[in-house]
């Protein structure tokens, strides 16, 4: 199983943020699917149970390009709320059925929307929320499979977490990504404000840390890549509150402590 992360649109121009599934597509009979690049092919979606009739929060798909057999060239997809709650995170399963000398494989992935990240956004961007009725899309990177036929994609919804703590879906393993993701932030943000006392305070000695060249510290004991992405989108909220509010905006979230943003 592999996490990635795919941009949500309402937090991209802030912090890239980035969103994991993985989808399972049936093969099409038709055959310039097998020889011609630049082919489509349908995806299968794996809705939620009904209740009283309606989806509650329901995957609309596009079918997905491939530039060649072996290639995925975009998988497109939007998730629909149907509840009148608001959506806070979500988590979907993307599955690629590949065939490879007669044999069958399944390549699996999880794609999130995370909207909140850590405590410190929640303020600011309330509006990242996907709200009742409202939709959010989210795309699959463009991925090479080698020597291997893409012989169909299927999506379901693993997980999604609504602002008033119920939750929805099998949760394989959507809510262990998400915690992943803010767990890094926090490690994050405490790092700061420790770098943050030890200059005295000094925010022109904080400033060059939150640059995108930057590797990520050492001693945060980030433990996979999920936390990882959790680092970055810190560090990219960081820098934007710099550049957009000055020093003292900054300096506010350095004086407040780091909380866990988990459920």
């Amino acid at each position: 199983m592999r996490s990635r992360v795919a941009i949500v649109i309402l937090l991209a121009a802030l912090v890239g943020l980035i969103v994991i599934s993985t989808a399972v597509l049936r093969a099409r009979s038709d055959q310039t699917t097998q020889q011609l690049g630049d082919s489509r092919i349908p995806i299968v979606t794996n809705q939620l149970p009904s209740e009283s009739g309606v989806i509650p929060v329901e995957l609309k798909c596009e079918d997905a390009e491939l530039s060649a057999p072996n290639a995925l060239k975009k998988l497109s997809c939007v998730i629909k709320n149907n509840t009148d709650k608001h959506i806070a995170a979500a988590a979907m399963n993307i599955s690629i059925t590949l065939e490879k000398e007669g044999q069958t494989s399944i390549d699996s992935s999880f794609l999130t929307i995370e909207t909140l990240v850590h405590p410190d956004f929640r303020s600011e961007y309330r509006n990242n929320l996907i709200p009742p009725k409202g939709e959010r899309p989210f795309q699959d990177l463009p991925t090479n499979y080698g020597d291997a036929v893409i012989k169909g994609v299927t999506i379901r919804v693993d997980y999604v977490e609504f602002t008033d703590n119920s939750t929805a879906g099998l949760n394989q393993a959507g809510l262990r990504i998400i915690t992943n993701i803010r767990e890094g932030a926090v490690k994050y943000k405490e790092w700061l404000i420790r770098k943050y006392n030890q200059s005295g305070n000094s925010i022109n000695a904080i400033v060059p840390l939150l640059e995108k060249d930057q590797p990520i510290p050492h001693d945060l004991d980030i433990r996979n890549g999920d936390q990882q992405q959790g680092v970055i989108f810190y560090r990219n909220y960081a820098r934007k509150t710099y550049k957009t509010k000055g020093a003292e905006g900054l300096i506010k979230h350095l004086k407040q402590p780091s909380t866990s943003v988990n459920k």
